[in-house]
């Protein structure tokens, strides 16, 4: 993600800390590890004040030499509220796209 730099354990149940911003101004986002499949798949589970909400990184084969990574975020739908407001105090900002794309998803997800 753009701006962000993270740090933390590369196996089931560690932790990370990512802090995306410039300088000191922005915020820390901390996770924990629920699934570690390498070099396939990782599964996190948010645990700071971003809201509750998951998300996935899985790698697929394309064809040889060539991979694709698929990043996926699911949320309640609380989370979904607070990110929308969030993205919209902030348009055009780096990410607001993904906040609202996750924000929409969430909400789906409540519905169905």
């Amino acid at each position: 993600m753009l701006l962000t730099r993270a740090e933390g354990g590369r196996a089931e149940g560690a932790t990370i800390s990512a802090f995306t911003g410039i300088g000191r101004v922005g915020f820390l986002d901390t996770m924990v590890i629920t699934v570690w499949e390498p070099p396939h798949r990782a599964v996190i589970r948010h645990t700071g004040k971003t809201g509750p909400r998951s998300g996935a990184f899985e790698v697929e084969a394309v064809r040889p030499g060539v991979s694709r990574v698929v990043w996926s975020e699911w949320s309640t739908c609380r989370s979904a509220s607070s990110a929308a407001r969030l993205a919209a105090r902030a348009p055009g900002a780096p990410g607001t796209d993904q906040v609202l794309a996750a924000a929409v998803r969430a909400y789906v997800e409540d519905t169905e």
